[in-house]
This record gives C-alpha cells, sequence and structure tokens, in this order.
C-alpha cells in the first residue's frame, strides 16, 4: 500500500531518507511517552 502512495506523490515530493527517519524517531517518543503513561496509571 505504502509503494503505491509513493507512486502518486510527485517524485520530488517523495519523502526523503532524513523523513523517514523523523517520522520513525517521532513514533518511537509517541509509543516510549505512551508506554510511559500507562506506568503511571497502573501504579
Amino acid at each position: 500500500m505504502a509503494g503505491g502512495l509513493f507512486k502518486l506523490v510527485k517524485p520530488n515530493k517523495r519523502p526523503q531518507a532524513t523523513d523517514i527517519q523523523a517520522a520513525a524517531a517521532w513514533g518511537v517518543a509517541a509509543f516510549t511517552t505512551a508506554v510511559w503513561i500507562v506506568q503511571l496509571y497502573r501504579h
């Protein structure tokens, strides 16, 4: 599915490696924050 989405986007607008790394970093940060919040409410 992601490959199909990239084909629809103009070549100069496709996500670059740094964009993918930034998205992955934000995903990890969001996941870590969610786990931390769950841990707070469990105690």
